[in-house]
């Protein structure tokens, strides 16, 4: 909200929601005009707890099966007991929604702040950026490459990419793999401590992918430890 007009909530999935707006007195007069209803309401009493305090989030896929109703017939009694003031029901949700905080104004009179607008503008933008990014490079782990715009540096390749299985089918050979796990754990033997920079500038001939690979797989095995952005030998 920039100028406090409207409110935008973006889609997410958000449940049912209930609360039951009549005292006990009420409910019990109500069993005796609408006896049809008196089922259906003690099943949702004792299905959810604390209906009558507030709007309670409801599974009401969970309540027909476990009540053995169809869903359209749920839907139908709550609308019901909705429009005769007995209960507040809000129906489940998963589409974006605008809000207004404020009565209808004139137009000229609606005030926008350019700063914050831009500045939303130039979010918004960076954020295209980021999924195109992510979408269209293809060098880098796309798990590594989502993991990072979240500010996670130093995370391992994920092995299940599209760009992870295709550096997989490489042509390294299995007996240049073995050589070069080899001498990174000779390199790292010698200095005891390193840091990846460190063993991709002395291996720039092999990609990210690969190195990260027998990385990852020579601490699987134990014979290297990783303690924050440093590799060592196991101890």
């Amino acid at each position: 909200v920039d100028n406090e007009y409207i409110e935008l909530n973006e889609a997410y999935f958000k449940p049912a929601q209930i609360q039951i707006l009549i005292d006990q007195n009420q409910i019990q007069e109500l069993y005796k005009n609408k006896p049809k209803f008196e089922s259906f309401l003690k099943q949702l009493i004792r299905s959810f707890e604390g209906l009558f305090f507030q709007l309670r989030d409801v599974d009401l896929g969970y309540f027909a099966k476990k009540h053995h109703y169809a869903m359209d017939e749920v839907y139908a009694n709550l609308n019901y007991l909705h429009k005769q003031g007995i209960i507040q029901y809000i129906a489940q949700s998963n589409h974006a929604s605008i809000r207004f905080l404020v009565n209808k104004i004139p137009e000229q009179k609606i005030m926008l702040d350019s700063t914050c607008y831009l500045e939303r503008k130039k979010i918004f933008e960076k954020q295209i950026d980021a999924m195109l990014h992510y979408l269209t490079q293809c060098h880098t782990c796309r798990s590594q490459v989502l993991l990072e715009y979240f500010g996670e540096k130093d995370s391992p390749v994920c092995h299940q990419c599209d760009i992870d299985k295709k550096a997989n089918r490489g042509s390294t050979s299995n007996e240049e793999i073995l050589s070069l796990k080899d001498n990174i754990h000779r390199f790292i033997s010698d200095r005891n401590v390193v840091i990846y920079e460190d063993i991709q500038r002395e291996f720039s001939n092999y990609s990210d992918q690969l190195l990260r690979k027998i990385l990852d797989r020579m601490v699987e095995l134990e014979l290297i430890s990783k303690v924050g952005l440093s590799y060592q030998l196991k101890k």
